[in-house]
């Protein structure tokens, strides 16, 4: 009986002690953010047909260039938002296809200079592709892809911000 004990009570540890690796191994991946960022300023979205640039004044998102006008605020918030998506897997840089990824054509946003490149969907999670200024490819949670079609601009704000 007391060999039967031990070896219960050796068990049990054993068992603490991989469930609490598992758990800080998790944990620490749960904390990794795509981009380290303070605030996004700046955003661009690229696709192949075009690119857009938006700028944060003391009122919102204008959409800078020659023709400016007033961004949606929330559309242009969850794009700020992409910097502190919790990375879910990371593949390093190196030979991985970019097709089969499904990173061509290329679709990115840049947030303050650092690009984001969006892919295709992992098959299993449907996790999304993302590649990296650095190139490496992470898988995050989709929650941003839409917005490549989404309307940005808000025609019913002025341009001029009433508190500047």
């Amino acid at each position: 009986m007391k060999g039967a004990t031990r070896s219960n009570l050796a068990l049990a540890l054993l068992s603490a002690a991989l469930w609490s690796a598992l758990w800080f191994t998790s944990a620490e991946q749960q904390t990794t953010q795509l981009l380290q960022l303070d605030k996004a300023l700046r955003i661009r979205i690229d696709t192949p047909t075009a690119s857009t640039s938006f700028e944060r004044d003391a009122c919102g998102w204008i959409r800078a260039g020659a023709d400016p006008k007033r961004a949606l605020a929330p559309a242009l918030e969850r794009l700020a938002g992409l910097a502190s998506a919790r990375v879910l897997k990371r593949y390093p840089r190196g030979d991985l296809d970019d097709t089969r990824l499904g990173l061509t054509p290329r679709r990115a946003i840049h947030l303050n200079g650092q690009r984001v490149e969006f892919g295709g969907l992992e098959p299993i999670n449907g996790w999304r592709y993302v590649r990296l200024t650095d190139g490496s490819v992470v898988l995050i949670v989709d929650r941003y892809s839409d917005l490549f079609k989404a309307e940005l601009l808000d025609s019913s704000q002025p341009l001029a911000c009433p508190d500047a």
